[in-house]
Formats: structure tokens, sequence, C-alpha cells
């Protein structure tokens, strides 16, 4: 359960004491005033008590107008946020017992026992091998606050553990009076108390919204505290989607003021100046736009030379419009494992198929962006080029990515990207052909429009089709493209921010280099994918399973020896990534993993 600890201003009005109050307490300190200590000791009173070192806490990251210590600079007692749910846990559950053994195990603990002094509670036992300073500064808050402790006393009972994460509760057998076992978050941590508390009798109970905390409680106390904190667990009105649409007012605009006035609606000037930005955007000399990612491929294969028989490597991970770019003109596709380091064709292996086999083209898929690190991409074109064998790049998902050489999708004869829905820019639906080859992007031209090069016209020397775009498609794609650094640097910020919050969980995120790659998609790969999509579905985060190998498609059935492919696509699953999507979006969505993992069964 993931809890708001600020509703209905309960916690806020704890800490939110006024400050005269604060004042009057907090000038009881008396220093010591001589010894060798007097400055450490001053230092770390000042620490806890002096208002100018707001900055030393972090934020509330859910809820950014909430300081992050919750006090404004005339309060005089600084609350460090992983005690937050800690206070709001006492207050809530135990506000009738008040002669509860409440155990805190760390240094830091002045700061909480002032405030549970001031709630009402005085009856602590502190668990730390503190140093002689500390222990001063122990005693002078404790004394000036009516606080009692007992140091180290392992023997005693305690009701509440607070602050777990340290050896002493590692290596401790928990008394049976305890009820409630709190810890700040910390992947070991958090990892410990799921294989361990439960065999002691515990059970998960809730998490804070801002992850900063997690608190496990005695399983025949589960039901009753679950009763009096589910009031404040976070619901989600409305539901996550894989994906959705990202459109401003922008491109409404746009679009209102061009119907305004006469137009083509075909493609025209502003297509034109579409395929100029990209190509320039891109470093690119010829970029030739088309009505869709799939169509551009079959075009791509055509222009190169491929014919109907024809054999043409393509990776058995990835989306099925790959193969049927291939299949579409005839030709044969031949289905190859992944490179586990990047989900992207076997390269080694597909070198090895070629000293005995003989193809006429090969597509490499940049999955997600990512791309060959090894160069052995580029020593497979120049072979390549040499064999006579076409290959080209599908570079759908990887629109604004980078390699060693620069922007992907340019170094091999044909770059194909896509424009659809989901992508780092769309248009709808759209396609485009880069190339620095002056006679393909000619042929390109031609195949797209009838096999003409002149439009407006009925002389058709060569055969081509119509794959034409919209002026419509080309207002959206241009809108786009002027928010294309705020585009990529987003998915990159979505993409580190699941990946920081999902770590020390059994959860596999493929290396992605994040000042060169824009990660289309979050994919992650689980051992129970089916199970946490469910999960999650039932909690209306909506994912998607990633691609199912290709020769497992009905029309493409076959017996194929993959097992990368087989593996990770079992294990892949696409999470929320819309632009739409904040990053408290993306934190509750990854508590509620997190959530799934925690309470799974033993």
């Amino acid at each position: 359960m993931i809890i708001n600890i600020f509703k209905d201003m309960t916690l806020r009005k704890i800490l939110e004491t006024p400050s005269n109050q604060i004042r009057a307490i907090s000038s009881k300190i008396k220093f010591c005033n001589s010894g060798e200590d007097y400055d450490l000791v001053k230092d770390r009173i000042s620490a806890w008590f002096n208002p100018d070192r707001i900055t030393q806490y972090p934020t509330s990251r859910c809820y950014p107008e909430v300081a992050s210590e919750q006090r404004k600079p005339e309060y005089q007692i600084a609350l460090y946020p992983a005690n937050h749910l800690t206070l709001f846990l006492i207050k809530l559950l135990y506000n009738e017992r008040k002669d509860v053994l409440i155990e805190d195990i760390g240094t830091g603990v002045g700061h909480l026992l002032v405030y549970l002094n001031y709630l009402g509670f005085n009856n602590f036992h502190v668990i730390e091998n503190f140093s002689q300073t500390t222990q001063n500064v122990l005693d002078l808050v404790t004394k000036n606050f009516n606080v009692e402790y007992k140091l180290n006393q392992e023997e005693l009972n305690p009701v509440i553990i607070n602050n777990v994460g340290v050896n002493a509760i590692y290596i401790r057998k928990i008394a049976p009076e305890t009820e409630l076992i709190i810890s700040y978050t910390n992947r070991k941590h958090e990892e410990w108390a799921r294989n361990n508390l439960p065999k002691q009798g515990f059970k998960f109970l809730c998490k804070d919204q801002d992850d900063f905390t997690f608190a496990y409680c005695r399983e025949d106390k589960y039901e009753e505290f679950k009763r009096e904190i589910e009031k404040f667990e976070i619901k989600k009105n409305n539901p996550y989607r894989q994906y959705e649409p990202s459109f401003d007012v922008y491109e409404k605009e746009a679009i209102c003021k061009y119907m305004d006035n006469p137009g083509f609606i075909t493609e025209y000037k502003l297509t034109e100046q579409f395929e100029k930005e990209i190509a320039r955007y891109l470093g690119v000399k010829h970029a030739i736009v088309v009505n869709n990612g799939t169509i551009s491929l079959s075009l791509a294969l055509i222009a190169a030379g491929i014919k109907a028989g024809d054999e043409v490597i393509v990776p058995n991970l990835t989306m099925i419009a790959t193969a049927n770019a291939v299949k579409l003109i005839g030709a044969k596709p031949i289905l190859f494992d992944v490179d586990p380091s990047n989900l992207c064709l076997d390269i080694p292996k597909v070198r090895e198929y070629l000293e005995n086999r003989k193809v006429e083209g090969i597509i490499y898929v940049s999955l997600n962006g990512r791309w060959d690190t090894s160069g052995e991409l580029m020593k497979l074109y120049d072979f390549c080029n040499n064999k006579g064998i076409v290959l080209i790049e599908d570079a759908a998902q990887s629109f604004g990515s980078h390699n060693y050489r620069g922007t992907i999708g340019k170094d091999l004869l044909i770059g194909s990207f896509s424009f659809s829905m989901p992508k780092i820019i769309t248009t709808g639906q759209g396609g485009c052909l880069v190339t620095n080859n002056d006679y393909l992007a000619t042929r390109l031209r031609e195949l797209k429009d009838f096999g003409r090069s002149t439009g407006g016209c009925d002389e058709h020397p060569k055969f081509g089709i119509n794959s034409k775009f919209t002026e419509l498609q080309a207002i959206l794609g241009l809108e786009q493209l002027k928010k294309i650094h705020y585009r990529t640097a987003r998915k990159r910020e979505m993409y580190k921010l699941y990946f920081e919050q999902l770590q020390g969980y059994p959860i596999e995120f493929i290396p992605t280099n994040l000042s060169m790659t824009v990660p289309w998609f979050v994919d992650i790969y689980v051992g129970q994918r089916d199970r946490l999509e469910k999960f999650l579905r039932d909690k209306e985060i909506y994912t998607r399973p990633i691609y199912p190998p290709i020769h497992t498609q009905k029309s493409y059935l076959e017996f194929l020896n993959t097992p990368v492919t087989t593996v990770y696509s079992s294990k892949g699953l696409w999470l929320p990534c819309s632009f739409n999507l904040k990053d408290e979006d993306i934190i509750y969505i990854c508590n509620q993993i997190k959530l799934f993992f925690d309470s799974r069964e033993e």
C-alpha cells in the first residue's frame, strides 16, 4: 500500500509546531562550557537545530510544494524525511498507547525524539555504537526535552523499531512484543526485509508516497493497522496508458492556420520543408518521407535491388513490420537471433552464416534506439559492400539516438524511420528514408510517386506506387521537430527515473548509454512478466509485452532455435512512457511494481 502521509494535514500539523513553542524548547539546550568536545557537540546540536541547513535534506518528489523537513525558516527543529512515515504511523496507530517502547537505531535520533516527545511519547531505547560526542549530544537533548532513553540494552523488548538499516537489527532476534518495524528505503534493506521478516511473522504494511521509508507489521496486527491506514492510500483515478499521443496548442494552431487558407493537402511545400529539416537534423544528404514506416522498408529494399525470391536476414526479435516489408515484395526473410547486450542483430552469427551461405540483403534493427557499440556493424557493412549484399537499417524506433559516428540511421546504405503515434516525433502515421546516395534518393522518390520523377503529369517511365505524404502530416512533424530537444531529453529522463527507482529488485534493464540513446519505450525484463502485467492492469497501469519472436507468429510459423530472442521475448515488458507522464506518475508506477515484489508469496 502506498500512502499519502500529508493527507488532511495530519503530519503537517505535527511538524509545523508554532515557532514560539519550538524556540522555547530549543532555548533550553545548554552547551557544555569546557572540554575538547565542545565544538563537536555544538556542531552536532547545530545540525539538528540550525534553520540554515534546510538544503541538506531531500525534497518531497511527489509533493514538491511541501518543504523537505516540513518547516519554515522560523521553525527551529528539522525532521529528516525518512522519519516522516515513522511519525505518521506512531501518531496514527499508537496515539492511545503512550507507554510503548520505541527503539531507534542511528545517531540522528535527536530529531525524532523531540517530535515524539511533543506528541506525548517518552519511552525510548537507542541502539548504536555511539562516539562520546554523539552520546553527549543525545544526553543534552533528552535531558532538556524531558525524554527518557536506554542505550544498547538489547534485552529490552520494543513495540516499535524504527530506522532499521544497520547490522544490529539484522543479527538480533526480533522480540515477540514487537509490532511495527520501519526502515528508511535502501534496496539492500528492502531485500533483507523481504527475505527475512516474513519468516519472523511480519508482513509488509506500507510505503510513503516518496519512497523514503517502508514499514512491516506483525501478522496478527496487519488487518487492524491496514484498516487505520487504508484511508490514506493513494489511488489513481485515471488509467496510466502504456502510451498515448502528445500534442499541444502549437500543432492545433498550425493545422487550423493551414486549413483557413487554400492548400493542396497532399504533399507539397511543407512536405519539402519537413524533409529538409529532417536531413538537417540528422546530418544526411537526402530525406524522403512516405506514408508509413513499413512501406518505407519495402521501398528501400526495392530501390537497393532486392527482388522476389531473394533472401534477406532479419532479426527474430523486432516488430513484425520488418519481416512483412521483406515478404511484401516477394523476398524471403531469414530470421536470426539477437545480441543479449543490446537486443539488436547478432552480428558475429550473421558473419558466420555468410561464410557458407549467400543472401541478397540484411536489415539491421536498432531496437529501442540501441546500436552496435563494438564496431562490428560497420565492418559488416564493408563486407557487404564488397560482396554485393544490401545492408539497410530499420531505425523506426531510433529518431534522435546517436552512435559513435553521429545520429543513427545514416551510416548504412539506407535508413528507415517511422513517425507512427508512439514514436519520438509523430505525424499520426508516416515514415522517412534517408541516404547519402543520390541515385537511391532519386529512385526512392520515383517509387513513392507511381514511378514518375515529377508530379502533375501522367508519364510513368518506371514502376512505382503511391506512398506519398500529406501537408497535414508535415505540419505536425514540423511542429514536433521544434520540440525535438525537449522530447529526446524527456525520454532519457523517464528511462533514468525508472532505472533508479527499480534498483534492487529482480528486474533487468538492457545496458543503455543515455548520453547516446533515446529510448523509445522503457523496456524491463522480469521472470514473472505475465503476473506483473496483470497486477499492474488491475491497478489501471497498462503495460505491453515486448514482441513475440517472429517465427512464432501464425504467418511465419517455423521451427527456429534463437535462444536469446526466446528468453528476452518471454520476459520483456514495456512500461508506461507517454510524454504526458510526470515524475510523480512514474514514481507511483514504480512503487506499485515494488509492491508486487514486496508482497509476493515466499
